[in-house]
């Protein structure tokens, strides 16, 4: 079957034949030339529908409808979303091979790996189970359980509190870099994000930098290179890896869409907050179940009225709502509610593309 863009080429290519050769052609000046008003009003005809067809063409090939995102959550128990299974275990690195990578990813660092005194999987949620390696040198090492893709180095060999604290932050921009390219990273394929002296205790001097690739003018924290160090003695001390898969979405969304998606959803949540400001900015975030579980709970605070219990028991305080962690573009639209107690703030995901609100989160 032709497309549109063939067809559109052959009609154009037949018309200038005919053009051409209309003078020669007998058989097109017998059939087809004869200019009268009936033929011209035919040709006009055709003009037309050709032109509207070609139109329809491109508003067709500009049109894209992107497909919905949003996973319905899974619900599990606090115990189930922390539980090792046999899958699991067939999936991951054995504790041999586990060592053995948190070795060469010690030893590439220029640091004495030394001997192994604790190596533990352990899992923290569905999507995050890790291998971690202790060893008598004050090295901690956490790798994906599964690739065995680092996740964190920690040197706990050396006390900075120890070491005077006299870098400006000029010079500790300065040796972060030096760290970052020193670490094989080339310039560029991260941008510095964050700089900023640890206020753990008083006398520390340790100082923190993210470096994150950056899309459409935002930082992504999901794809960053963090690194502590104490730049007197341009020693690194915790190198930490966020490398979750990004999808890069097209913002297609306006901000006063993604407030009013937003708006609505808040208005129907919470009919009797009283709103006081509302704002959007755009970010990169990962999807979660907190607007859905949410959700559950009036419906089950509901359900529960309607059924004049008095007390709700039937809500698991234990119960886990776990959906996909697709990292996407979102507007993140922040709603303030009026309050003499204390700040009262929600927060809402509206996907850039599909106009989906995929998680959120709350402060107060």
């Amino acid at each position: 079957m032709l497309d549109n863009k063939e067809f559109l080429d052959g009609v154009w290519k037949k018309y200038s034949d005919y053009s051409k050769n209309k003078t020669n052609d007998k058989f097109y000046t017998k059939h087809y030339y004869k200019n009268t008003e009936g033929n011209r009003i035919i040709r006009s005809l055709a003009m037309v529908m050709l032109v509207v067809t070609f139109g329809f063409g491109v508003t067709y090939a500009g049109t894209y409808i992107y497909e919905k995102i949003w996973k319905q959550p899974e619900t599990y128990s606090s115990e189930e979303v922390r539980q090792i299974t046999p899958n699991d275990v067939d999936e991951s690195l054995t504790k041999d091979e586990a060592i053995n990578i948190a070795r060469k990813i010690t030893e590439n660092l220029g640091k004495n790996f030394g001997n192994v005194v604790r190596a533990e999987m352990n899992k923290i949620d569905i999507y995050d189970l890790n291998w971690y390696i202790d060893t008598d040198t004050k090295i901690s090492v956490s790798i994906d359980a599964k690739t065995g893709k680092l996740k964190q180095i920690s040197d706990w060999g050396i006390d900075d509190t120890k070491i005077e604290s006299k870098v400006s932050k000029d010079e500790a921009e300065r040796i972060a870099k030096q760290i970052y390219n020193e670490l094989g990273y080339k310039d560029g394929e991260y941008e510095l994000a964050s700089l900023k002296k640890n206020a753990l205790t008083d006398d520390t001097n340790l100082w923190g930098a993210d470096f994150c690739k950056k899309y459409d003018g935002i930082y992504n924290i999901y794809q960053c290179v963090r690194i502590t160090f104490i730049p007197e003695i341009k020693q690194l001390t915790i190198y930490t890896l966020f490398d979750d898969e990004f999808e890069n979405n097209p913002i297609i969304i306006s901000k006063e869409q993604a407030i009013e998606t937003a708006k609505n959803k808040a208005i129907s949540m919470r009919p009797e907050g009283i709103i006081e400001s509302i704002d959007a900015k755009l970010d990169i975030r990962k999807m979660n179940a907190f607007v859905y579980s949410q959700e559950q709970s009036i419906i089950e605070r509901d359900n529960n009225i309607i059924s004049n219990t008095i007390t709700i028991q039937n809500t698991d305080d234990n119960q886990v709502y776990v959906t996909n962690e697709t990292v996407r573009k979102v507007w993140v639209v922040e709603i303030v509610y009026k309050s003499d107690l204390f700040a009262d703030k929600n927060s809402y995901f509206v996907d850039c593309t599909t106009g989906e609100i995929i998680g959120g989160d709350s402060v107060k």
